[in-house]
């Protein structure tokens, strides 16, 4: 403690801290009641040191406190406005005005992602005056808890009732709660919410103020999906608006929710980065850590094929902080790109984590999406046979008919292709073709591609991948790479190993740029077999796939050929070839030079059952 020029002052803040929790509470009423005096009691200091030192009711204090919680929801502080409108609740007298601040304090806990907090004091308004609860505000307060949760039926039940009960009399009211429901659904069911987002906007599209911009955007959005045109691009242009209105403490949770996953479909990544980096920066500044799972989730989807690093960096802290805060409805983007973002990189582990999360939902959508991955996770890991034991379980839940918004056909043909199932790949040709012509750009480069892998003449196999390959220039970085990679295969096992080795140093080139680590190992085996040099200054478990090095493992640790098969579940055959893989990955001479790499790599000697780490 230190007296100077300025006053008293502590050494430390915890100093401080000790030093007022060990004062009596009458003296510490009295120090704040002096500094209310000091401030000037009707500052803003000063009322926030009057209700520091106020015993019982006091109503002018509590409205005082209202307006500096108004004042702190408009500069982007939730958790300092559910402060103060719980502390404005404390001393108010009139149980029907302590509750709607009781409401206020509960919306602003959501913006900052407290679900629990908010649930409290929802709870504790009701108790003092349950008819305050069916008023809209706090049935938003609800619909956001249901939609935390991943309850989306029970959102849209809520608000749809209320669109029955109270649009006649507050259209905008109502359409604020449809839509929150549909911001949430957006990716959901993207078909199935277009109902609420038209009501919405039909209630509240020309209303002034945040609620009219929301409705707007959010149908510019939906519309620019289905619709794209001038129209729509302007209702989504809107945004910026509502940014200069709410700030991006309040509107960034839901521009992250439509806008930024907009600018990703339509490919403007860099816009939609540079609205992420405002957007995230003002709510850690905040504290709103809850508020940030969308965020990150959206962060996740647009550096998805660009950088996959960040991409799954992103998605798992999406993914704890839905865990830590216990909303689980806000993590569906984060989930969803994670999943099919770490089987490019080759991640089995975290795929399957992922994937078990999103299948135990028990959503049609979500099995779709996590079906689809784990097939691209064994593609990418150079099992097919399980890609299409995938493919087959995705099949018997959807159908021949594929009417998801999630295109796996392509993957599914060729895990096909891969096991000899030629005739099968074939029958999913026409799908290809009518996805192409709806889409073009990657779903016409991977028509093509399809087709090069059903060419029984090589040269015919290269018209295709060379119109694949023209189709998919505009990609994202890595899906050319898909072309080059399954073009160079194509060529080795047609004896062109230096036309191949051009087209596989190429794919791995793609996959390096972004980070799709598990793509560029199966690329890099295909090198190498193909007589291409492999760096192998990299440590062996980026050098090696997952499976390889499981199967190098256990060679090394004595196991014979049939035995690793038995415990892998593979063919002696398959075994042998993964070892050749791992021969020239590694650059040694069988199992000798193998056992020699060994002696001074960790990696290869971390066995448990099963050869894993």
């Amino acid at each position: 403690m230190v007296l100077d020029g300025a006053g008293l002052q502590m050494a430390h803040p915890l100093a401080r801290s000790a030093a007022y929790q060990v004062v009596d509470a009458p003296d510490r009423r009295a120090a704040h009641r002096a500094l209310a005096e000091a401030e000037g009691v009707e500052s803003p200091a000063g009322v926030l040191h009057r209700a520091a030192a106020v015993v019982g009711r006091d109503d002018l204090l509590g409205d005082a406190l209202g307006a500096l919680a108004d004042d702190a929801t408009a500069h982007g502080a939730p958790l300092t406005a559910a402060a103060r409108w719980t502390r404005a609740a404390a001393v108010t007298t009139e149980p029907s005005v302590r509750a709607d601040r009781l409401v206020a304090a509960a919306r602003a806990v959501l913006e900052a992602g407290d679900v629990a907090w908010a649930e409290e004091l929802l709870e504790e308004a009701a108790a003092v005056d349950a008819t305050r609860v069916e008023r809209l505000d706090a049935r938003l307060v609800e619909v956001r808890r249901a939609v935390a949760a991943g309850r989306f039926d029970l959102a849209r039940a809520v608000a749809e009732a209320a669109d029955e009960a109270r649009a006649a009399e507050d259209p905008v009211g109502v359409a604020e709660l449809l839509v929150e429901v549909a911001r949430s659904l957006l990716v959901d069911d993207p078909i199935g919410v277009g109902a609420l987002i038209e009501r919405a906007w039909e209630l509240a599209g020309d209303a002034p103020g945040p609620v009219g911009l929301r409705a707007t955007i959010l149908h510019g959005c939906y519309r620019g999906v289905f619709e794209p045109g001038a129209e729509a691009e302007a209702r989504v242009g809107r945004w910026r608006e509502l940014l200069e209105l709410e700030g991006p403490v309040r509107a960034g949770p839901f521009l992250a929710d439509t806008v930024v996953l907009y600018l990703g479909y339509t490919g403007r990544r860099a816009e939609a980065h540079d609205l992420l980096d405002r957007i995230e920066r003002a709510l850690r500044a905040s504290g709103a850590s809850g508020a940030l799972i969308g965020v990150l989730g959206a962060r996740s989807f647009v550096s998805y094929g660009t950088d996959l690093r960040e991409c799954v960096l992103a998605g798992r802290e999406a993914l704890a902080l839905s865990e830590e805060t216990g909303q689980p409805g806000l993590s569906s983007v984060a989930l969803d790109t994670l999943a099919i973002a770490a089987a490019n990189v080759g991640d089995a582990e975290l795929t399957d984590q992922v994937c078990r999360r999103v299948l135990a939902a028990g959503s049609l959508r979500g099995e779709v999406w996590a079906r689809a991955a784990l097939g691209r996770l064994h593609l990418v890991d150079d099992r097919p046979e399980l890609a299409v034991e995938q493919f087959a379980l995705l099949r018997r839940r959807i159908g021949e008919r594929n009417a998801s918004f999630t295109q796996f056909e392509s993957d599914e043909a060729e895990a096909l292709v891969r096991v000899g199932r030629v005739d099968e790949a074939r029958a999913l040709l026409d799908d290809l073709a009518a996805d192409a012509a709806a889409r073009g750009g990657w779903s016409e480069a991977q028509h093509q591609r399809i087709l090069a892998l059903l060419a029984e003449d090589i040269d015919v196999a290269a018209e295709h991948f060379e119109r694949a390959r023209d189709a998919g220039r505009r990609c994202q970085p890595h899906r050319p790479g898909i072309v080059e990679l399954t073009w160079g295969e194509a060529l080795r096992r047609a004896k062109r190993r230096a036309d191949a080795r051009r087209h596989l140093e190429a794919a791995i080139e793609r996959f390096e740029l972004v980070g799709a680590s598990g793509l560029r190992r199966r690329a890099e085996a295909e090198l190498a077999a193909a007589g291409g040099a492999v760096d192998r200054d990299r440590p062996t478990d980026e050098l090696l796939t997952p499976l390889e090095l499981q199967v190098a493992r256990l060679a090394v640790a004595g196991h014979t050929n049939r035995t690793i098969a038995a415990e892998l579940f593979l063919s002696p055959r398959t075994v042998e070839n993964h070892l050749g893989a791992v021969y020239r990955k590694l650059g040694v001479s069988g199992r000798p030079g193998l056992s020699a790499r060994a002696a001074d790599d960790a990696v290869l000697r971390a066995t448990t059952a099963g050869g894993g780490a």
